[in-house]
């Protein structure tokens, strides 16, 4: 009855936090936590009904070792696949080593805990070192499955009517020219601008990004040429073209905005994976946004999630310290004591 009662007051919470702020890592982690209640209170029925069964605690574990196998798989499959594809560098082999860190850690921590059982010495250390092993994987493989609760939950929201700009983030341009993933963005973008005409409001259309790694175009002027070409006024357009990163692409598009004399909030258009990420960077940017996402391939969104999860991580660097840092601290200090 206790994990019930948990499980409804996390679920208000969730509730009322979305009313308040739908921009919050956090809602994530509420997400998470209201089934694996659930599961637990499920637990603890099958363990008064059938006591005879010892498994039931196993119910409840069972999400920790699966989270960590889920990023650890996606995180070796993406690898393996890029490297098979001819993008052997450094940094791909970097994301493969980290896989198999990840999907090392609990069999480290296994092996470690089993050896502490009839070690002769060290017997503390080795069971510190088991716990921080076991501590940090399954840390990340929390904190990946509340990331994707969160994307999965924000990407469900509706923007609001009545935004001053509908701001399109750009991306790499192909020869000077949009390529598919930028086209699909456009697209939405296209179709919220018109879709707020319909509704009796006029919205600045701002396309936004920077030179690219030619330098001969920026994507926020190729991005308009597609606007204009598509039917789009170029009395409507306000293209934003130095900014470089997803961060300086909402800076200078709300100044672009600001400059023309619009007041109130932005609805901001990206690609799918990456919205989530964005709402947050809105959000730490003092934006009054909500930001839509457009279609995209799933193999791209695949690969993407992951380094969204991996960019996002280095949002909250002061949490991670909170959480992990007594952990680490505390095998150091058994370490110096045997």
């Amino acid at each position: 009855m206790g994990n019930l009662v948990l499980a409804l007051a996390v679920a208000l919470l969730y509730w009322w936090s979305v009313r308040r702020e739908p921009r919050r890592l956090r809602l994530g982690v509420y997400l998470v936590t209201v089934p694996w209640l659930l599961l637990a209170a499920a637990a603890n029925l099958g363990a008064a009904a059938l006591p005879q069964h010892n498994h039931w605690p196993m119910l409840v574990l069972a999400p920790l070792p699966l989270s960590v196998l889920a990023l650890a798989g996606l995180v070796i499959v993406d690898s393996l696949t890029v490297l098979r594809t001819g993008g052997r560098n450094l940094r791909h082999l970097r994301t493969l080593l980290l896989g198999l860190a990840l999907l090392a850690l609990p069999v480290i921590g296994t092996l470690l805990a089993e050896t502490a059982q009839t070690a002769q010495t060290a017997q503390t250390l080795l069971i510190g070192l088991a716990a921080v092993a076991f501590l940090v994987s399954f840390y990340l493989g929390v904190a990946f499955l509340s990331f994707l609760a969160y994307a999965l939950s924000y990407g469900r929201a509706r923007a609001r009517s009545d935004p001053s700009a509908v701001v399109v983030l750009g991306s790499n341009l192909v020869h000077g020219r949009v390529p598919p993933l930028l086209e699909g963005r456009l697209e939405r973008g296209i179709g919220e601008w018109q879709h707020q005409v319909a509704l009796g409001h006029r919205p600045l259309l701002v396309p936004t990004g920077g030179p690219g790694a030619d330098r001969h175009r920026s994507e926020g002027a190729a991005m308009a040429d597609y606007l204009v070409e598509h039917g789009i006024p170029a009395t409507e357009i306000v293209a934003e073209t130095e900014a470089r990163t997803t961060q300086e692409n909402l800076a200078l598009s709300q100044q672009v905005v600001i400059a023309r004399g619009r007041q109130g909030h932005l609805t901001v258009v990206t690609s799918s994976y990456h919205v989530a990420r964005t709402s947050l960077l809105t959000r730490r940017e003092g934006l009054d946004a909500d930001v839509l996402g457009s279609h995209t391939d799933g193999y791209a969104v695949r690969r993407a999630l992951l380094r969204e999860f991996l960019t996002v991580l280095t949002f909250y660097p002061r949490l991670h310290a909170v959480l992990l840092l007594p952990s680490l601290a505390l095998a150091v200090l058994l370490a110096r004591a045997i």
